[in-house]
Formats: C-alpha cells, sequence, structure tokens
C-alpha cells in the first residue's frame, strides 16, 4: 500500500476496531456473527490499534486513530501518511 501511493498519498481505512479480546463492542459483534460462523472459516476482524501498528511497521510516517460512533456501533477511523 505504501508504495502505491504518491509521495503525498493518504490511507484511510474505518473498520470496526474490536476490543476484549474481539468481544466489544457487543452490536458490532453481533452483526459480524453470521460472517463468522460462514463455512469457509475466515474472519477479517481487526482488534482496535492493530491497523495503526502494521502501518507504522510498513514506514507510515504519521498514523492517526480515533473512534467514531455510528448506529451500528463504533468503529475506528485510522487515517496515514
Amino acid at each position: 500500500m505504501k508504495n502505491a501511493l504518491s509521495d503525498n498519498g493518504v490511507f484511510v481505512c474505518l473498520h470496526e476496531g474490536l476490543s476484549r479480546e474481539k468481544t466489544a463492542p457487543e452490536r458490532v459483534v453481533l452483526m459480524r456473527l453470521s460472517s463468522a460462523l460462514e463455512k469457509d472459516g475466515q474472519s477479517y476482524f481487526f482488534e482496535k490499534g492493530e491497523i495503526v501498528s502494521c502501518l507504522e511497521q510498513a514506514g507510515f510516517h504519521r498514523v492517526d486513530s480515533r473512534m467514531i460512533e455510528f448506529p451500528a456501533g463504533e468503529f475506528e477511523l485510522v487515517v496515514a501518511r
């Protein structure tokens, strides 16, 4: 991703940002339960701070995040430069 961006490029990600061993926030966990139970066994849930850590390891110089409340629950907004 970093290599695909221009020097002034910005990466933005909005995801569930789960906490408490991926059991919270409850509304988000329940909303994603059916996909977690699908037969392929793959789950693409991210814990709060997990994407931030990966972006920092990938060499992004500035990574900001904050939690945003939606009707479906709280999600983590991550912006990396």
